[in-house]
């Protein structure tokens, strides 16, 4: 049988328990029979209900293990102690016709609260800190000396008063509301003691069963005072359900936390009471004493002193409070400087992995850019080299024929001008390798600074380097004309990785399509202060499921080697951070895309106008 098959089976022990407590309650409120009948079946009746909730708490100690089973087994005597207690009032009461009271029942009604102190104490419970076991004793102290307070001019004063001397029946009968202020220390301590302050089953039904025992003892404390208490008063069902709750307590105590049979009990919480809880019990001590205060002797001076107790360790209870709030300070302090430390640390790291990632992609960049690098210098290189080789072979002839006889001056001439014209040739083509390597080294070199400079000049140099790619894509780029002075303020090496960027992927798009005709359109503009430059392409496009996603970093629609995801992303940092400008973009599907840039437009020397001049 698995464990929950015999917990079903177990729990139809409580039925017949909790029937004969209702059975039993509903007769005392509709009695019938005899005096002599309803005396007995009154007697009886109690005896075998309080025996049949001490069996069944003492049948459910096997469903725990461990320090629980010990602690249940405590409350399963405490019960078996009223019940002896209960057998031995009647057996005085009604077999011997003598006073009960006081007599050996008494110690079985003393003994069964003591026993369930022990109960509590080796029932399971959460870990507290030090310093907050120590709130919450203080915090059990002030209620129970609020409740003395109370309890003081109902309870205790007149059992003083009636017996006078001190007697053995006085300390009885003091011992008694006493005892009851330990139990009211136990529910407190269930109520109080978890750090979260939200009760399980267990708990609820446990604090249940120890308010109505509390409840019944002052009522029949009350009821004794006034010589109201009548055997078989309607009081002694809370004493029935009450010790039927201690049993109920213990079978549901085995299950887990959250099980679903009882998680509606779980759901009760008492978040919140316990940073209140001093405040409540000081304000009601001092109602009851100035309330009592017109009443001198025994009544004003216990009221006056449980007062000053609870003023007392509500003050300790706030210093305890107060040390705690300032460690808890100090060490939010110091995980505070801690996380900052941390914060910056990491902060640190990924600026350097961004630099690296600026870096690298613009060392791709770079790659890309110079990809031509070779046929670009060897084209020059190789025709300078053979005009040269030309101008010595020419220059070899002309010092041979010198001598010759039959070599004419128009023969001089002829050479004289071909050589001029390889060395010609030589000088045009180290000119145009020159012209690259300038260009290259002004796609290169990056100061950091931010200067004026036109962005016209920058496109260009970035044009002619990738114009070995075009070539090799069959891509056609095209710098419309502009008639506009156009400057900007910035790291021109800054914006060439813009421009590169953009080209390069504008080509990507065309090399992806098989139209006859791939062109990448480059055009400047000026309007409303802003330099405006836009790059069309009529390549494959942006697809939509794309397009919201292309300026996030690591996100590439190129395929894996091709692409690293950090082109658009850098292209987006620098249009719209470093020269405080804006990018948009247009695509349609399989026709093409266009991205927009606008760059703040700075005036030049000869467009600013003097305030002080005066045009004549």
């Amino acid at each position: 049988m698995n464990v929950t098959a015999k917990s079903q089976a177990n729990f139809w022990l409580l039925v017949p328990l909790l029937s004969s407590v209702l059975l039993f309650s509903l007769y005392l409120f509709g009695r019938w029979g005899s005096a002599e009948l309803q005396h007995l079946i009154l007697a009886l009746g109690y005896n075998l209900v309080t025996l049949f909730a001490a069996l069944s708490c003492l049948f459910f100690v096997k469903l725990h293990q461990g320090k629980a089973k010990r602690g249940w087994f405590f409350m399963a005597l405490g019960l078996l102690a009223i019940t002896s207690g209960d057998v031995l009032w009647n057996y005085y009461d009604l077999i011997l016709h003598i006073e009960p009271y006081p007599s050996l029942a008494d110690i079985c009604y003393v003994t069964a609260p003591l026993l369930f102190v022990l109960a509590f104490i080796f029932f399971p419970r959460d870990p507290l800190k030090p310093i907050q076991s120590l709130q919450v004793t203080l915090d059990v102290a002030i209620c129970v000396i609020a409740a003395a307070v109370f309890l003081w001019p109902s309870q205790f004063v007149p059992i003083i008063k009636s017996y006078g001397d001190f007697s053995l029946e006085l300390l009885l009968s003091l011992i008694y509301p006493t005892l009851d202020l330990i139990l009211l220390s136990l529910l407190f301590s269930i109520t109080l003691r978890n750090p979260k302050l939200a009760l399980g089953a267990d708990k609820v039904i446990l604090s249940m069963g120890l308010i109505a025992i509390i409840s019944a003892d002052f009522s029949f404390s009350a009821l004794g005072a006034s010589n109201s208490y009548y055997n078989g008063h309607p009081i002694d069902a809370l004493w029935l359900w009450g010790y039927s709750f201690l049993a109920l307590s213990a079978y549901i105590s085995h299950f887990p936390q959250g099980h679903h049979n009882w998680r509606w009990l779980e759901s009760l919480s008492l978040r919140g009471i316990a940073t209140f809880v001093p405040y409540i019990a000081i304000i009601l001590s001092y109602g009851f004493s100035l309330f009592f205060h017109s009443h001198k002797g025994l009544t004003e001076t216990g009221t006056s002193i449980g007062t000053g107790l609870v003023t007392l360790l509500v003050v300790i209870r706030q210093v305890v409070a107060f040390r705690e709030n300032q460690g808890l300070t100090r060490s939010l302090k110091s995980l505070s400087e801690d996380l900052e430390r941390r914060v910056e640390l990491r902060t640190k790291e990924l600026e350097e992995s961004r630099n690296r990632l600026l870096a690298s992609e613009k060392l791709a960049s770079l790659g890309r850019l110079t990809a031509g690098l070779a046929h670009e210098i060897n084209t020059p290189l190789a025709a300078a080299r053979n005009s040269l080789l030309q101008a010595k072979t020419l220059s070899e002839e002309y010092q041979d024929s010198i001598d010759i006889p039959t070599v004419t001056a128009a023969d001089h001439h002829e050479i004289a001008s071909e050589l001029g014209s390889a060395l010609k040739q030589a000088d045009h083509s180290l000119e145009r390798l020159g012209e690259f390597v300038r260009r290259m080294k002004s796609q290169t070199r990056s100061s950091g600074m931010s200067v004026d400079f036109d962005p016209l000049k920058v496109t260009e140099d970035s044009l002619a380097m990738l114009e070995h790619r075009a070539r090799k894509v069959g891509c056609q780029l095209r710098l419309e004309p502009v008639t506009e002075a156009l400057l900007i303020h910035g790291d021109p090496s800054r914006f060439n990785q813009v421009i590169s960027n953009l080209i390069v992927n504008a080509m990507d798009a065309c090399e992806d399509t098989d139209k006859a005709l791939k062109e990448v359109k480059i055009h400047f503009a000026v309007k409303a202060d802003n330099v405006i430059l836009r790059i069309q392409d009529n390549g494959s496009g942006i697809s939509p499921e794309a397009l919201p996603n292309i300026f996030e970093p690591m996100f590439t629609t190129k395929e894996v080697g091709k692409g690293t995801g950090l082109g658009l992303s850098i292209v987006h940092n620098i249009i719209t951070g470093h020269f405080a400008g804006d990018i948009h973009v247009e695509t349609t599907s399989s026709e093409g895309t266009t991205f927009s840039l606008k760059l703040p437009q700075r005036l030049s020397q000869k467009q600013k106008t003097p305030l002080n001049l005066v045009a004549i």
